[in-house]
């Protein structure tokens, strides 16, 4: 059978493709060798925050004193913690996969070569298609040795660790060591650099480190091979980064990037007639599965209907205490980019929401350009940034200026007036104000 679509890979990319196939009325089958949902949901974003939740659930007990709340016991019971981790896993994989096959989509469990006629063999069986998608996502880049951990395995651990070292700073990093952390681990960092997210806003790397700080993870910078070799913790994990999974792939079929990661245009159009690729496989992914999600969509709105994809501003998210999250340019990206970059930053300890709240305390900055008024920018490391932020992406998707976000009435008490107050402060500099 000739199909219009075939999809490599069941994860967010993967199946939001699928999904959106069957709604322009195209056959679709889709290949997932593993479970459905892939890394994301299975073993990355959806039991890490589940993780970080329990931890930080446990992190706020010993502060329930402050409100006159006297709490006996924060035992936590590790065994219980993950059997429902593992509920809300299994209850969301088994819910998309119901739709999936409601919508008429034709699942293969198995391992898909993608072979050099275009022909996708599985389990012995050929498949044919006009339009392949390859959604084969990441995996962890290394493990160092046999008693270290890869990300993925640490969520799947049967107990809480007396202590951990995690070697890495990037954005992993940081969420497993806020996590184990929580948890009651003592945690210790080690970096090849002088900072935590080197590639992330320098007031975001060092409020996280002060917030670290004061939950006693160490951070150790510039390690060395020695220093790993002299590590005495109970777990040691990896969390050196992703690569694209190109196993199973004719390569000859594409072009490889420097990164490893197949090389596409804005549509996800490979240059090989009806060969596409989206998610993490790509070159110089941000190894995002909201990204991946929305690369599904378009390509699938480009191969249906010949819309072509247009650039928006990605969010990225990190979910520690404070959550940080960022979007747009940062104030020495836009500087480079040729830019006049004007910053307003608010500071949250004078946020009533953030002091009822007694959350840790953080900033909202947003980044403007002085010519055009337009926001073009934004980092947030304050309670629920990663959602505040969305009405950030939105001004920069639609170039709004700061005068028509002033426009917009926010709730009081609410995170969200610190928005506003960045926007005023960033008009008042346009005054030449101060």
């Amino acid at each position: 059978m000739m199909y219009d679509v075939a999809i490599i890979g069941g994860g967010p990319g993967g199946y939001t493709a699928a999904l959106r196939a069957r709604n322009y009325g195209l056959s679709v089958v889709l290949f997932e060798h593993n479970e459905m949902g892939g890394t994301c949901l299975n073993r990355g974003c959806v039991p890490t925050k589940y993780l970080a939740h329990v931890a930080e659930i446990n992190r706020q007990l010993s502060e329930l004193g402050t409100y006159g709340i006297e709490a006996e016991s924060n035992n936590i019971n590790f065994r219980q913690t993950q059997k429902k981790n593992y509920e809300i896993v299994s209850n969301l994989r088994n819910s998309l996969s119901e739709q999936m096959i409601s919508c008429g989509i034709e699942i293969v469990c198995g391992r898909a070569e993608l072979q050099a006629d275009k022909t996708i063999v599985c389990s012995g069986t050929s498949y044919y298609a006009q339009n392949i998608i390859v959604a084969t996502g990441s995996m962890p880049k290394m493990r160092l040795s046999d008693n270290v951990l890869t990300s993925n395995e640490a969520l799947m651990l049967k107990k809480i660790p007396t202590s951990v070292s995690i070697i890495g700073g990037g954005v992993i990093a940081v969420e497993l060591a806020e996590i184990f952390s929580g948890l009651g681990a003592i945690v210790n960092i080690y970096i090849r650099g002088e900072r935590i997210l080197r590639n992330w806003d320098k007031d975001i790397a060092v409020g996280l480190t002060q917030s670290m700080k004061k939950r006693n993870i160490k951070i150790h910078a510039k390690y060395t091979y020695d220093m790993l070799c002299s590590v005495k913790d109970e777990l040691i994990i990896s969390a050196l980064g992703r690569k694209a999974v190109l196993e199973g792939l004719d390569l000859g079929l594409f072009q490889i990037g420097e990164n490893h990661g197949i090389i596409v245009d804005d549509n996800g159009y490979t240059g090989t007639q009806g060969l596409y690729a989206i998610g993490d496989v790509v070159e110089n992914s941000p190894m995002l599965a909201h990204v991946a999600m929305e690369q599904g969509r378009k390509v699938i709105d480009f191969i249906a209907c010949g819309v072509k994809s247009k650039r928006a501003a990605v969010i990225k998210c990190i979910y520690t205490t404070p959550e940080i999250a960022s979007v747009g340019m940062t104030e020495s990206e836009a500087k480079e980019n040729g830019r006049s970059p004007v910053v307003g930053k608010q500071l949250m300890y004078t946020n009533a929401r953030t002091m009822i709240a007694t959350t840790e305390r953080g900033f909202v900055k947003i980044i403007a350009d002085a010519v055009s008024r337009e926001v073009i920018g934004a980092q947030f490391m304050c309670e629920r940034a990663t959602d505040l932020i969305v009405e950030v992406a939105s001004a920069i998707n639609n170039r709004e200026t700061i005068d028509k976000m002033l426009n917009t009435i926010r709730p009081h008490p609410g995170f969200s007036e610190a928005i506003t107050d960045a926007l005023e402060i960033i008009e008042r500099r346009l005054r030449n104000e101060f």
